[in-house]
């Protein structure tokens, strides 16, 4: 060791007399790279000799810029860190390789390579677990991370795209912090568990080749995610936004946008980039919105190619991706088709919206030398597999994509709402959708047709209500309205049908075998739920300490408790439900529970309310109902 000290001890002497700086022994938690730092390659470097874990690496005395090129490589025995930069400061080529586990601290770290010359690697995580950057102040950089790791803190990161070059994150993810995150790609899985901001994609190439958004799964629980396909160039197409399969949990929100695809020099009839491959499946009150990346000179990008489950409150809105439109370029041609909203298989359960439009198809804007013309594309297909799985509690719409216009030539066709292989079963829900190629049939095989009803109760709309449409010879059809009072249902041709709500009822005299029925209803007293098996006796509302609220609370957390008697017997198995909308009716919460409650007794159910970032609640319900969606008692209202 004494040989050791003496050797780093010429070293020092040599670089005070080359660049006039004063050694100094590191004892302190700071370590200042350049000054006190001289064999800046090895993890036998001196500032290893009285560093430990938790101690920082500053970077204030490094060279900014191009007179700096640092390779750290940190020991085994380190495995914690903080790198500490100046936030009005940009390094180059500085990279880190860790021999072993790390939490590696980010205190505003600002790295930017020369753009015309070599990207260097940023971090290298060489054990695959354990691994966590944690972010503190504004932290902006380029070049590769290798390994799987952890993020965590309230800080920001931002891994920016260098133009000819993969920059990205080539491992697992998982993203369990507060602040907010911006990668151009990830080829491995992504885990979203916190409420931070994520983004992940956008880059190009100027090659031939494209980079997807994530490569593998993505797991969200909480926060607000968006990904992005790569933007396509020269001779390619967009790339996808996911490639693997997505589940969202928990509120969590998610933004899929397929890469667009680019002309460039007269390069085209290149498409662009599907938002989802694989499969989505959505639970507890998750939303999602995917959308098709948009064609240069070429078709719009699917929505999803997979199949979508849609599950317990949550939201879908996925599109197609327009079809080129054609200008004043150095290319010309038709205009691109806009591309399929769904091409998988939709399944719907309780409580669940989903809007599922084809993309626009591209219009043609000029005309070429006088000579020739070129048609507008066609709009998109919305949804394309199969639809399963509707309940009464579920709303379902799909349109086809808009036909592009012509400046001179043809215009283009609208797209179909919905290209099916087999035909929809259809007893129940909210279905605004037509239906080519197949006609709808309802659980017992009866052709079903397409109905729309505008449902009214003293002369004020009938919004977001439950409603049962009865008739001879067929199963009730239970749907809810929506926030305008309208009904789209699929019922048999027929007659003397009667659409029922809690005590109201109005007669539908008859519908006919096409999909264009209509009818605006004044439901009155009479015809609906009679000796009802329970009455909601209170729905109380409360803060966390157990006061009680005088009025819903827009935001935050409470408790909701309903009580209720049982009056007669019931047969089949009994649901207790609390649900939260907004000003517009959409619902915003749902808790339930069920069980079966003996004639006389009174009941209670509570449970605690959380409204999510960004929305604002209105109104809260109680229903009771049966197994197969039955009011069994009239709601009640705050």
């Amino acid at each position: 060791m004494m040989r050791k000290k003496s050797f780093f001890g010429f070293v020092f002497a040599f670089m005070f007399a080359i660049m006039n700086l004063q050694a100094v022994t590191v004892h302190a938690a700071t370590v200042h790279v350049v000054e006190e730092w001289n064999d800046l390659n090895g993890t036998d470097a001196p500032i290893w000799a009285d560093f430990q874990n938790g101690d920082t690496i500053s970077l204030e005395k490094l060279p900014p810029r191009k007179e700096n090129s640092v390779k750290v490589e940190i020991p085994s025995e380190i495995h914690a860190l903080t790198i500490r930069g100046l936030p009005e400061v940009t390094y180059e080529y500085i990279g880190f390789t860790a021999a072993s586990y790390v939490a590696i601290t980010l205190d505003n770290f600002n790295k930017h390579d020369n753009t015309s010359g070599r990207v260097s690697d940023l971090f290298t995580f060489s054990s695959p677990t354990g691994n966590q950057l944690v972010l503190k102040g504004k932290n902006n950089v380029v070049g590769n991370i290798y390994g799987n790791f952890e993020v965590l803190g309230d800080g920001s990161f931002k891994q920016s795209y260098t133009d000819g070059y993969f920059d990205g994150i080539w491992g697992n993810v998982t993203f369990n912090h507060t602040g907010s995150f911006e990668s151009v790609r990830i080829t491995g899985d992504v885990t979203v568990l916190n409420s931070g901001t994520v983004k992940i994609g956008g880059g190009r190439s100027n090659e031939n080749t494209v980079s997807y958004g994530v490569g593998g799964n993505v797991v969200c629980k909480a926060g607000n995610t968006t990904i992005i396909g790569g933007q396509g160039k020269y001779y390619t197409d967009g790339e996808s936004a996911v490639k693997g399969n997505v589940v969202l949990y928990n509120d969590a929100a998610l933004t899929l946008i397929g890469g667009d695809g680019l002309e460039d020099l007269g390069h085209g009839g290149y498409g662009a980039g599907n938002g989802l491959i694989g499969n989505l499946f959505l639970y507890d009150s998750s939303s999602a919105v995917v959308t098709g990346g948009t064609g240069s000179a070429g078709t719009g990008g699917t929505g999803v190619v997979g199949n979508v489950y849609c599950h317990e409150n949550s939201v879908i809105t996925c599109r197609g991706g327009n079809g080129a439109t054609m200008g004043d370029s150095t290319f010309y041609g038709d205009g691109g088709d806009g591309g399929t909203g769904i091409c998988g298989e939709l399944f719907l359960y309780d409580f669940a919206k989903a809007s599922v439009t084809g993309g626009t198809g591209g219009s043609v804007n000029v005309k070429y030398n006088n000579y020739q013309s070129y048609s507008a594309g066609n709009g998109g297909i919305g949804l394309e597999g199969k639809i399963g799985a509707i309940n009464s509690l579920v709303h379902f719409t799909a349109a086809g994509g808009e036909g592009g216009t012509s400046y001179y030539y043809s215009d283009g066709v609208s797209g179909r709402a919905t290209r099916l292989e087999e035909p929809p079963v259809l007893s129940a829900g909210y279905v605004n959708a037509n239906f080519y190629g197949t006609r709808p049939v309802n659980e017992t095989g009866d052709p079903v047709f397409k109905t729309e009803l505008a449902l009214f109760i003293d002369h004020e709309p009938l919004a977001n209500a439950l409603v049962s449409v009865k008739g001879d010879n067929m199963p009730d059809y239970r749907a809810h309205t929506d926030s305008d009072g309208m009904l789209y249902a699929y019922l048999p041709q027929g007659t003397n049908y009667t659409v029922v709500h809690d005590r109201y009822s109005a007669e539908l005299p008859f519908l006919w075998d096409n999909d264009t029925n209509q009818a605006a209803l004044e439901l009155t007293p009479g015809g609906g739920v009679s000796d009802p098996p329970y009455r909601i006796l209170g729905l109380k509302l409360k803060d966390q300490t157990g006061a009680i609220l005088s009025s819903v609370p827009e935001t935050g957390t409470f408790l909701a408790e309903l009580e209720a008697e049982k009056l007669n017997d019931s047969k089949n198995k009994e649901y207790f439900i609390i649900a939260v909308y907004d000003e517009n009716g959409i619902l915003l919460n749902l808790s339930y529970m069920w069980g079966a409650v003996q004639t006389g007794k009174t009941s209670s159910f509570g449970c605690s309310v959380s409204i999510p970032a960004g929305r604002h609640a209105k109104s809260v319900r109680a229903f009771i109902w049966d197994e197969n969606m039955n009011p069994l008692c009239e709601n009640v209202v705050i």
